[in-house]
């Protein structure tokens, strides 16, 4: 059997271009080309499916347009997603909040927030927002619900409910526009800062590349000290969510992880999302999420054309300056 390999064997050399001699230098050179060919598919498949870096390499790729969005490592990806949300300046947005306590049963409940709407900032002395208002709170003894929408125009936020608890009702009237200091509702607010995050100091893993509302992107999950909770993205619109000022010193968790989704194509966050445990006297889990999309779509808010003040003075957009009627667009 052995000799009958053997003799195969050198059949196949004979008959090979390998064999001639003119020919040799030819099929070593073809060789060498196929092989940095397959270690070039191999390098880009990495890149791509599991964020492979490699460094130098994964450098000077990213520097051929075609190429530089296939690197997802977090190395190459993510020092670039600071400056791709400096151009954002508006966006559609669906934000959660939920709060979970699995305490006794006096003390179990669950607390989901949510809103989804428009906002636009291009001015930073006047965010304008319109969003919509879902609010559940359920416990062991009762559940109730509160739906309605927010505007924000000219510094001014208004809320408008269309359902809320009687339970709760404070001679609040349904389907009728408040007018709110800002001071009291800045949660949709702060969706709008943005802070610049030294992602060399952080934990950073690449997961997967998937499909996020129809969009590509690649999920990363980012690791911060409890102590860096303020260098979280989320953490100011989360503070005024909780309504504590400090949420990083009841943080129980001895690290936090933020999952971020970023574009494919633009290295924007489409998608980024919080979880935490608290100190209570139950065992206490927060969740806050945001989702993004339509960046730098124009955004129209107009201010009620009637509404009443929180101390229940009723007033007019038309008995104002003309400037508190407004709609404003954000630059494309």
């Amino acid at each position: 059997m052995a000799k009958i390999t053997s003799n195969l064997a050198k059949m196949a050399y004979s008959k090979s271009s390998f064999a001639d001699k003119g020919k040799r230098p030819k099929v070593i050179i073809s060789f060498i080309i196929i092989v940095i060919f397959v270690l070039l598919v191999a390098f880009i498949f990495s890149a791509y499916n599991f964020g492979a870096y490699i460094p130098g390499v994964s450098n000077a790729f990213d520097n051929i347009p075609l190429l530089s969005h296939l690197d997802r490592s977090p190395q190459n990806v993510l020092p670039k997603v600071s400056s791709a949300e400096t151009g954002i300046n508006a966006y559609h947005f669906t934000a959660d909040f939920a709060l979970q306590s699995t305490g006794n049963t006096s003390s179990s409940g669950n607390i989901n927030q949510s809103f989804a709407g428009n906002i636009s900032f291009a001015n930073p002395k006047n965010v304008l927002l319109a969003s919509s208002l879902s609010e559940k709170i359920t416990s062991s003894q009762s559940a109730l619900a509160i739906l309605g929408n927010v505007k924000e125009v000219n510094s001014k936020m208004y809320i408008n409910f269309s359902k809320f608890p009687s339970v709760l009702n404070s001679g609040v009237k349904l389907n009728q526009w408040i007018e709110l200091p800002q001071v009291q509702f800045t949660f949709l607010s702060d969706l709008a800062k943005q802070t610049n995050v030294n992602y060399s100091t952080i934990s950073t893993k690449f997961v997967k590349n998937e499909m996020l509302n129809g969009t590509l992107v690649s999920e990363y999950t980012l690791m911060f000290p409890k102590k860096d909770f303020t260098k979280i993205n989320l953490s100011p619109a989360l503070d005024t969510l909780s309504g504590i000022s400090s949420m990083g010193n009841i943080i129980s968790s001895k690290n936090i992880m933020v999952n971020e989704y970023i574009g494919v194509a633009n290295n924007k966050i489409y998608q980024e999302s919080v979880r935490f445990s608290v100190v209570d006297k139950a065992p206490t889990l927060l969740y806050f999420g945001i989702t993004m999309n339509s960046f730098n779509k124009p955004v129209t808010v107009v201010t009620p054309k009637s509404f009443t003040s929180v101390s229940g003075k009723s007033s007019s957009s038309s008995s104002k300056s003309p400037s508190s009627t407004k709609k404003t667009t954000t630059k494309k």
